[in-house]
């Protein structure tokens, strides 16, 4: 017996048996949507990018005087029937979801955003994790938003962590759990790190030698202006030792962040000539700039005399000022 083709309504209804539909689906259409008449309007509205689900839902109670969806009905509707089509438009159609998402971006983890977000709005009007992570991460969300971490199995060290992360460093935390709950139950630090930022925490900055050393770090302030980095650090070694006394890179870095920048300065010309800079600093007073350049090139002569930037520069960092 030959077998006939299918028609377009046989595989229409083929394709619905592979795709089951969800019982809050199975509501929606028993409204209004179940009309075919709305349902094919309600996906011709769909089609155009610019118009949102309480706009469509307008339109519909026009159109049918009144006898319309609901805008959330529209959402799940549209949600399962254009499910991974371009022209959907999640969060630029549906702003009761955008607004749950930037209220909820820090209930935890992403899995978790994602299945309060089901349970709230159901699974045909929730997105998928991918895109509730780029809208989370364009709304100003940063961290990671992975899934299945040792903390999502561990939630009394969770818990311990979101407690105690604020007026702790990283390192201090790491510690402060290990000698709480063992090396075995604690994670990484860069594990601590991420579960932090995407619980909402944010841990203080690493205390560097000089931040627990507040004398050295009053003494440094006091005393970089004028010197070289090798002239503070080798009198930073006489004044407290060598065991107080921080790198070279240290120093640097802290007295980077004080205002007005750097405060110690480079061995120029002068400095590496003691002759020089004696005689500089004996004849400054009371001369200008270009005298002062003037009677150097006629002591020293041209290879040892500084330029005229260089003397200003040697001046300024030694806080002299000349006549004008």
């Amino acid at each position: 017996m030959p077998q006939r083709k299918r028609g377009a309504a046989d595989t229409t209804a083929a394709k619905a048996t592979l795709r089951p539909r969800s019982a809050v689906a199975e509501r929606h259409l028993e409204g209004a949507l179940a009309t075919p008449k709305i349902a094919s309007y309600v996906l011709e509205l769909g089609r155009k990018r610019n118009l949102s689900f309480p706009a469509m839902a307008e339109l519909v109670g026009k159109q049918f005087g009144g006898i319309g969806p609901t805008a959330p009905q529209i959402a799940a509707f549209l949600g399962r029937t254009l499910r991974g089509k371009s022209s959907l438009n999640r969060f630029g159609r549906d702003p009761e979801l955008a607004a749950w998402l930037r209220q909820h971006s820090s209930a935890g983890r992403l899995s978790d955003v994602h299945t309060a977000c089901i349970q709230a709005l159901g699974p045909d009007r929730t997105p998928s994790r991918t895109g509730i992570a780029a809208f989370l991460h364009a709304a100003g969300r940063r961290g990671r938003h992975g899934d299945g971490g040792r903390l999502d199995r561990d939630p009394e060290v969770a818990a311990w962590l979101r407690a105690e992360a604020v007026g702790h460093t990283l390192d201090e935390l790491c510690n402060a759990c290990a000698g709480r709950y063992g090396h075995a139950r604690t994670p990484s630090r860069s594990a601590v790190g991420r579960f932090l930022k995407a619980a909402g925490y944010q841990c203080p900055g690493h205390r560097s030698r000089l931040h627990r050393d507040p004398e050295v770090a009053e003494w440094l302030r006091e005393r970089a202006p004028g010197r070289t980095m090798d002239e503070l650090r080798l009198a930073c070694a006489d004044t407290f030792g060598a065991p107080r006394t921080p790198s070279r890179t240290a120093i640097h870095r802290y007295l980077s962040r004080l205002p007005g920048g750097k405060l110690t300065r480079r061995k120029c010309r002068i400095d590496r000539d003691s002759e020089v800079a004696n005689w500089v600093a004996e004849h400054r007073d009371g001369i200008t700039l270009d005298g002062l350049h003037a009677a150097a090139l006629a002591r020293f002569g041209v290879e040892r005399s500084p330029s005229r930037s260089g003397l200003a520069r040697f001046l300024s960092s030694t806080r002299t000022r000349w006549p004008v």
